[in-house]
């Protein structure tokens, strides 16, 4: 049985319920060879399981004194802190009476044993619901007596005479507890494993779904899934921890920059080329030109090729729309062979994104050191050759006029060019790829797309229809960034969901589970369907951060969204696509990291061209 999120345990079952853990003599005789025998047999717990966990007369929970060892680190050998009531010795072991912070580090223990097939079909709900009433009853006269922190606290946060671990603090009404977790996030970091597996953003939305809004990823580090911590985390630009290992050329650049004072002088130095003034009237000329040539060059290639690798197509249009600000809107750029050349060579060097954010300590291999080697002399030939007279409007003129040197205008370049191409390029990659996957959204799609009026200037698009829906939906379901965003709480802590979080801690919240809150966005979450955006709730606006969120959010939201308006727009008025039959070998789903990618690279589509009326 999975109790609600908020379930209150009095509506079920009285305090004064005793609660037995099943032991093998708890087992009736038939069922003495069951999984659930089997799983206590070979338990490290197996010794200590024989002694009953129950409540005493005050409500308390009780547990054998060697159960409480063997759940904290394993440092802890003395006799345990004075706030634990010892209580006569019974015949099977010494009981110690557990205040609400013990109790809830145990709690999750007990409940994963409840998960085993039991013999006896109420046990489960017993277990659960006795467990969680007496947490209830203990949370409640400790709130209302308000004791101040007792040893036996300092001992399982991590802080005292006892300490063993870094556990973060977290209070209610003065009432120190525990954010929901597995247990094991007390001593390892899960989100570093899970990432190393190419499986973290999908086991922390797990995690968020089995425990609830709060969840301990690791020994200082949380995960957060509510709309309160967008504003007290982002908005209140905390400071970023040391995930951002993105430096270029041994040179920080503002993405990189952890501290929120020189981040907010690094970036007020070209902001402005990114605002949406500046990209609806100097850069939409550019790139309405780029999306024209991307137009040109599948009408070519469609009429040779029976399929084409929209995904190197894609790179190419967004890199000449990122080095349309980086260049100037004016100067000239690179030939198509030569971007298709780079956007290759930034393909192998995205690979070490694991090592570059957890374990920048570990050589590259040949091929990704090469790979980098290549982009950096590049970035930094293109820098070098307009650095005597850069262009009007460039993100060069404004660094060098501001009186940065090279190198660092080069990191900044770098940080923008090679995050700015591949994820404008995998969203629209993602969206043509559901297009083409659905013939009636297409039709609708194309209907929407032959009745807009034309347009001449970027404020004149439409901003709601099907097409803005394609490209919300798109960001919700396959943001090219779905990974967790973390930052450091400050020196006066942080107050989120009623829980005081220590200074130090690490907190984040990752895009890829809030874009699939059901109760937000509708039991289909997990579906392609940009309808659900035709009346869509300012919750459901709420709850999107496909580009960041704060003062730190992505800095050219407003190029990448033009970008997409103006391709699937050009796109679909001029030709219909279904996913390539060559392409049974393809994998196109999204691999689980923090910028995402195409699980095979690749993303090919079949273009035919609308007859002309």
């Amino acid at each position: 049985m999975k109790l609600p999120k908020h379930y209150h345990p009095k509506s079920i079952i009285p305090t004064s319920l005793s609660l037995e853990l099943p032991t093998q003599s708890h087992i009736p005789r038939a069922c003495a060879n069951t999984p659930l025998s089997k799983a206590i047999n070979s338990s490290p717990f197996a010794h200590i399981l024989a002694a009953p966990i129950r409540l005493d007369k005050l409500g308390r929970l009780l547990a054998p004194r060697s159960l409480l060892l063997a759940l904290t680190p394993t440092t802890i050998t003395s006799s345990p802190p004075n706030s634990l009531i010892d209580l006569p010795t019974t015949k099977q072991t010494n009981y110690i009476a557990l205040n609400a912070k013990t109790a809830q580090i145990i709690a999750p223990a007990f409940l994963s044993f409840s998960n085993w097939p039991l013999a006896s079909p109420d046990l489960t709900e017993r277990l659960h619901a006795s467990l969680y009433d007496a947490l209830y009853d203990l949370l409640d006269k400790e709130r209302r007596s308000a004791p101040d922190r007792t040893p036996l606290a300092r001992l399982v946060t991590g802080s005292g005479s006892f300490s063993s671990v870094n556990t973060p603090t977290f209070y209610t009404d003065q009432l120190e507890i525990d954010p929901a977790r597995p247990f094991a996030a007390k001593f390892v970091n899960i989100g570093l494993i899970y990432a190393f597996l190419g499986k973290r953003n999908a086991k922390i939305n797990d995690l968020h779904l089995l425990y609830g809004s709060v969840v301990q990823i690791a020994p200082n580090e949380l995960s957060i899934l509510h709309i309160d911590a967008i504003k007290s985390i982002y908005v209140a630009n905390l400071d970023k921890s040391d995930f951002y290992n993105f430096d270029n050329y041994n040179t920080p650049n503002a993405f990189s920059i952890k501290h929120r004072i020189p981040h907010r002088t690094a970036r007020a130095r070209y902001q402005i080329l990114y605002s949406n003034s500046n990209i609806t009237n100097n850069i939409f000329p550019s790139v309405s030109l780029a999306v024209d040539k991307l137009i040109h060059s599948i009408a070519v290639a469609s009429q040779d090729k029976p399929s084409l690798n929209v995904l190197i197509l894609f790179k190419r249009l967004a890199m000449r729309a990122a080095l349309a600000v980086t260049l100037g809107p004016s100067a000239p750029q690179p030939a198509d062979a030569e971007l298709d050349a780079v956007n290759e060579k930034f393909s192998v060097a995205f690979n070490r994104w694991f090592f570059t954010s957890y374990a920048p300590w570990v050589p590259a291999t040949s091929a990704i050191s090469n790979a980098y080697s290549f982009t950096d002399s590049w970035l930094l030939n293109l820098v070098s050759s307009a650095w005597t007279c850069p262009a009007p409007h460039s993100l060069i003129q404004k660094l060098k006029g501001s009186g940065l040197p090279k190198l660092f205008v080069a990191s900044e370049a770098m940080d923008h060019i090679s995050a700015g191409h591949d994820t404008t390029a995998l969203a629209l990659s993602f969206l043509c790829y559901e297009v083409s996957s659905n013939p009636q959204l297409q039709a609708d799609l194309q209907r929407t797309i032959e009745s807009e009026p034309s347009f001449d200037h970027a404020r004149d698009i439409p901003k709601d229809n099907l097409c803005e829906w394609c490209i919300l939906e798109t960001l919700r379901l396959h943001s090219p960034i779905p990974g967790s965003e973390p930052r450091v709480v400050g020196e006066k802590g942080l107050s989120i969901l009623s829980y005081y979080i220590n200074p130090g801690t690490v907190v984040s919240i990752q895009p890829y589970s809030l874009h699939r809150v059901k109760r937000v966005f509708g039991e289909d979450a997990d579906s392609f369907n940009p309808y659900r955006w035709k009346d869509a709730s300012k919750e459901m606006y709420n709850y999107m951060m496909p580009f960041g969120a704060g003062s730190r959010m992505c800095v050219g939201q407003h190029l990448a969204l033009l970008v997409m308006r103006l391709t699937i727009r050009k796109i679909y008025g001029e030709f219909s696509t279904r996913v390539a039959e060559n392409a049974s070998n393809c994998d196109f789903r999204p691999l689980d990291r923090y910028t995402t990618a195409i699980s095979s690279n690749s993303c090919y589509l079949q273009f035919t061209k609308k007859p002309t009326i």
